[in-house]
């Protein structure tokens, strides 16, 4: 079994993730060079993307499996012990639109920001400029939720270092709560 192939079996393997994704509506590439180039000009930049099957990318960027969900490995340099977390991490941004339950976690987490954490958000969005690109409210939806969640599953990783305030990580204690109820719900499959 190639590293592909593993990847995508840890997936489909899940109790709440292969409900969903199989073999014909989900996949994982490893970009070649010019995508890795291109997602830079063109994509986020980042590590991996994750695609949804009807996001057919842009003319000079296309949708490296058009018609499926699909996570796509731009950085080589991931060591592959921590390969499968990066995949996993990133297949939670399908989640909202097939599982109901995840959803309702989820909406539960991005309504349990402090006021003093909103604020701090709302700072952020402007020092980065998103605040020309987007609303604060899609600025969150898009970039903010899933990382916060993808870095309270997995600390440390890139997430989880993201979101530190002094050194100290942010999460509340509702926060946390709501992470480790999100977990056991992936593990098992029930709430």
């Amino acid at each position: 079994m190639d590293d592909r192939q593993k990847y995508k079996k840890m997936i489909l393997d899940n109790p709440v993730m292969g409900k969903y994704l199989n073999g014909e509506n989900f996949d994982i590439k490893f970009a070649d060079e010019n995508r890795q180039k291109l997602n830079q000009l063109f994509g986020g930049g980042g590590k991996l993307e994750a695609w949804y099957p009807d996001d057919e990318g842009v003319d000079e960027f296309k949708h490296p499996s058009l018609g499926k969900y699909t996570i796509e490995i731009y950085d080589k340099n991931i060591p592959q012990e921590e390969l499968g977390g990066y995949i996993f991490r990133d297949v939670l941004h399908f989640l909202p639109e097939l599982d109901k339950t995840w959803s309702d976690y989820r909406k539960l987490y991005k309504n349990s920001f402090s006021k003093e954490e909103n604020q701090r958000l709302r700072l952020r969005y402007i020092k980065s400029g998103q605040y020309k690109k987007s609303t604060f409210n899609d600025w969150m939806e898009m970039q903010m939720i899933d990382g916060y969640i993808r870095g309270g599953f997995d600390e440390p990783s890139e997430y989880g270092d993201i979101y530190k305030n002094n050194d100290t990580i942010i999460y509340t204690p509702r926060q946390r709560k709501i992470i480790e109820k999100m977990k056991e719900y992936l593990n098992y499959g029930n709430n």
